[in-house]
C-alpha cells in the first residue's frame, strides 16, 4: 500500500497533489472528467457554428440581405467573448464546476429560444445570450482538463479535448445538411438545445471539483480527500498540498505583473487572429457560396470538411508540442492556414477541390488554435488558469466578432470572395511574428511548464 508522501516544505503526513498526479498512471475517473469536459466542447462547437448553417435559411425567413449577416454572426460571439472573460475570472474565484454547468444551461436555452424569433433584433438577442454560455463554459472545461492530467500528457490532453469543438462542428455540418432540407432550419437549434441540457445533468451527477482549486484556493481538506478516493484508493489519510504559485490581489491583474505583461500581450495577437480567421470560414463561407449559386447542403458539407481538418489538427498538436519546439510550430501553422484561404476562393466553383483545401486550413488553423490554447493553460498557474485561459479566448472572440462585421461590410462594398480571404489570409504574418517574439518575453518558469529544452 502505498505512504503519504512528502510536501516540498518537507512536513510529514501530506500529500502533494500536484506530485501524485504527476507521478501516478491515468485513472479511468481522470478520463472521465476529461471526457465529460470533451463533450461540453464538442456542444459549444455544434452551437456556436449552428447560425452559419442556418444563415441562408433565416435570410429567406426574415427576407434579410446577406450584409445583415455580419451582426447576427458577431452578436453570438461578443457574447462568447463576454462570457470567457467573465465566466473565467469566476471560475478562479469560485471553483470550475458550476460555472461550467451554468454555462451549458444559458446556450441549450437561448438555441432552443432560437426557433420563435420573428425578427432581426430578436435572433441578434437569441445568439448574443446564448453566445455568454458558449464563451463562458470554455475556460472552465479547459482549466479542469489541464488540472487533472499529469503535466507530462497536459499538452495533448488540452489539445485533445479542443478538437471536440471542431468535431461538434463537423457534427452539425453534416447533420444540417439533412436537418435543413427534411425538418427545417429550427431542428437544427433544437437538436442544440437539447443535448447541452441533458450533459448539464451528466456534468451535475459526475464532474468533480477541481482537486487542484481545493486545496490551492480554499484549503478545502473533506472536498479534496472525498476526490482522492476516486483517485487513489489506495492512499492513506493525510493533509493535502499543491505546488502552486500563490497569487495575490484580482486573477485579471495578475496576467500583467510579475514579468508577465509582455508575454500575455503578445499570445492574445494569435489567439485574435486565428479565432478570427475560423469565424470568418465557418460563419460566411456558406453564404459566399450560397451568393456563388452552391446550395446550402453544399455549403454545410464543405463546412464540415474545414471542421474536420481542424479536428485532426487539433488532436495532433499538442504531441508535435510536447516532442518538438512549440514557437516555430504554431507559426508555421499560422502561416499555412492563411495561406490556403486563397485556394479555396480560387477554386469556389469547384466544390472536390475546395473540400480538399478547406480539410488543410483546418487542420492547420486547427492545430494553431489548439496550440494557442495549449500554451496559454500551461503558462499561467492553477489559480489564474481559468482567467488567462478567459482571457485569451476573450480575444479570441473579440476576433470573432470583427471579423465578420468586416466581411460583412466587404460584402455591402461589392468585394469579391477572393478579395475577402486575401485579406484575411494576410493577417497571418502578424500572428507568426508575435508567436516568435512571444519566446523571449516568457520567464524561466513558463518555459519550463511548456518544455524542459526550453528553460
Amino acid at each position: 500500500m502505498a505512504t503519504a508522501t512528502t510536501s516540498t516544505t518537507g512536513a510529514p503526513g501530506t500529500i502533494n497533489v500536484s506530485q501524485l498526479l504527476d507521478d501516478r498512471p491515468t485513472s479511468r475517473y481522470q478520463f472521465l472528467i476529461v471526457g465529460l469536459c470533451a463533450l461540453v466542447a464538442l456542444l459549444d462547437g455544434f452551437d456556436t457554428q449552428a447560425i452559419g448553417y442556418t444563415a441562408p435559411a433565416l435570410m429567406a425567413v426574415l427576407k434579410m440581405p446577406p450584409s445583415m449577416l455580419g451582426p447576427i454572426f458577431s452578436a453570438g460571439l461578443l457574447g462568447a467573448m463576454l462570457g470567457a472573460a467573465g465566466f473565467g475570472a469566476v471560475a478562479d474565484r469560485f471553483g470550475r464546476k458550476r460555472p461550467v454547468i451554468i454555462a451549458a444551461l444559458l446556450f441549450a436555452g437561448f438555441s432552443l429560444a432560437t426557433i420563435y424569433i420573428t425578427s432581426f433584433e430578436e435572433l441578434v438577442a437569441c445568439r448574443f445570450l446564448a453566445g455568454l454560455g458558449l464563451g463562458g463554459a470554455t475556460p472552465s472545461f479547459i482549466a479542469l482538463t489541464s488540472e487533472y492530467v499529469p503535466a507530462r500528457r497536459r499538452s495533448v490532453a488540452v489539445a485533445v479535448l479542443w478538437s471536440a469543438f471542431p468535431i461538434g462542428g463537423m457534427i452539425g455540418g453534416f447533420s444540417s445538411s439533412w436537418l435543413i432540407p427534411h425538418l427545417g432550419w429550427q431542428s437544427v437549434f433544437v437538436l442544440g438545445g437539447l443535448l447541452p441540457v441533458l450533459i448539464a445533468i451528466a456534468l451535475a451527477l459526475w464532474l468533480p471539483e477541481s482537486l487542484r482549486f481545493l486545496v490551492a484556493q480554499r484549503n478545502d481538506q473533506p472536498g479534496a480527500a472525498r476526490i482522492m478516493r476516486r483517485l487513489a484508493a489506495d492512499l492513506p489519510a493525510a493533509i493535502y498540498v499543491v505546488d502552486e504559485e500563490r497569487i495575490t490581489g484580482a486573477p485579471i491583474a495578475a496576467l500583467f505583473r510579475d514579468g508577465r505583461a509582455g508575454a500575455t500581450i503578445l499570445l492574445w495577437v494569435p489567439f485574435f487572429v486565428v479565432f478570427m480567421m475560423l469565424a470568418v470560414i465557418v460563419l460566411w463561407t456558406p453564404t459566399l457560396l450560397r451568393e456563388m449559386g452552391l446550395t446550402a447542403a453544399t455549403g454545410a458539407l464543405l463546412i464540415g470538411a474545414n471542421n474536420l481538418g481542424a479536428a485532426i489538427g487539433n488532436a495532433s498538436c499538442g504531441a508535435l508540442m510536447d516532442r518538438f519546439n512549440p514557437f516555430p510550430i504554431l507559426a508555421t501553422s499560422y502561416i499555412l492556414g492563411g495561406a490556403l484561404l486563397i485556394p479555396i476562393a480560387w477554386f469556389s466553383h469547384d466544390p472536390v477541390i475546395m473540400a480538399v483545401c478547406l480539410i488543410l486550413n483546418g487542420l492547420f488553423l486547427g492545430a494553431g488554435s489548439a496550440g494557442t490554447i495549449v500554451m496559454a493553460a500551461r503558462i499561467y498557474p492553477t489559480l489564474m488558469r481559468s482567467t488567462g485561459v478567459g482571457w485569451g479566448m476573450a480575444i479570441g472572440r473579440c476576433g470573432q466578432v470583427v471579423g465578420p462585421l468586416i466581411v460583412g461590410a466587404m460584402v455591402g462594398g461589392g468585394f469579391t470572395m477572393m478579395n475577402i480571404f486575401i485579406t484575411l489570409g494576410l493577417t497571418s504574418i502578424i500572428a507568426c511574428m508575435s508567436m516568435f517574439a512571444l519566446k523571449a518575453k516568457l520567464t524561466a518558469g513558463q518555459l519550463l511548464a511548456l518544455g524542459r529544452s526550453l528553460a
